[in-house]
């Protein structure tokens, strides 16, 4: 395998969350926590250890199980969990913005059903964890949310291309620790893996051990990571490993004015090429016949 860092994805994916995160704040209605100052205000929330599972099915599809400790130093003052946020758009064929269909399927909290609330704007879901009802103790609590979405990578020259932002729901909390497992379909072999941090002053060296086998790839922290830290993967494949569908059903599915354009525009380039014929027939000069 091939370890080499592509900050040109990873720039262009921060660039777009944080474009994404800006439309959202302006178009968004003030919540419930309108009133009330922050989390990172008011209780320091803590991350004390953050476990990323991401894996990759033959299908396409995507799972992801994030699984985490988070510790308030208040007691009873906080109502809900966290809010975490998640940039839903890529740039796909002909670099139209395509949605992965991202799905929330449980939210945990302590090993029991959480009840959560979806928030969509332009580009971003948030998971708003928790029940306005209750409160939160002082002390660790333990989520767990499990996701599913199509993939959102690119193929070019033979290869299928990927960036994940890991630590993009987590980046207003300060991370102790963390690991991230990424696991591809049986028999598939990742050509190139490199992580990627940028934001964060307090990892020395490369600040993560990184472990790999057959499909899977794993690294882990080795210093905290400070609030706005961001964590990347950059990681790639052959792209007639598995899922080797076109993009274009997904684009013509989200984009249904494309075919309906691009038809009536075959309409009309052939009703103009029919009238120019006609127009030739019309002013063709008769044949004068021979004496």
């Amino acid at each position: 395998m091939k370890y080499f860092p592509n900050p040109a994805i990873a720039i262009g994916i921060a660039v777009i969350w944080m474009l994404a995160s800006l439309t959202a704040r302006a178009e968004s209605k003030p919540s419930d926590r309108s009133h009330e100052p922050s989390n990172a205000e008011v209780v320091k929330e803590v991350i004390r250890s953050l476990d990323i599972s991401v894996n990759i099915l033959r299908t396409g599809q995507i799972e992801i199980v994030q699984d985490f400790v988070i510790t308030l130093a208040d007691d009873g003052t906080i109502k809900r969990g966290p809010i975490l946020s998640y940039l839903t758009v890529y740039r796909g064929l002909g670099n139209l913005v395509l949605d992965h269909r991202m799905k929330v399927q449980e939210v945990l909290r302590n090993g029991k059903p959480e009840p959560f609330k979806i928030e969509d704007h332009k580009g971003i879901t948030r998971i708003v964890c928790g029940s306005g009802e209750v409160l939160l103790n002082q002390g660790d609590h333990r989520y767990t949310i499990r996701i599913t979405r199509n993939g959102d990578w690119i193929f070019r020259d033979g290869m299928a291309h990927w960036a994940y932002e890991i630590t993009e729901s987590f980046k207003s909390f300060p991370i102790e620790a963390l690991t991230f497992q990424l696991n591809l379909p049986d028999g598939v072999e990742l050509a190139y893996c490199t992580p990627a941090l940028s934001g964060s002053e307090a990892l020395g060296g490369t600040g993560y051990q990184l472990t790999e086998g057959a499909g899977i790839f794993k690294f882990e922290t080795t210093a905290p990571l400070s609030r706005q830290s961001l964590m990347f993967l950059n990681a790639g494949w052959k792209s007639n490993s598995f899922a080797t569908q076109s993009q274009w059903f997904e684009v013509m599915r989200q984009h249904p004015k494309l075919p309906i354009s691009g038809f009536s525009a075959i309409i009309l380039l052939g009703s103009l090429v029919i009238l120019l014929v006609r127009i030739v027939k019309n002013h063709q000069v008769p044949a004068v016949p021979s004496a």
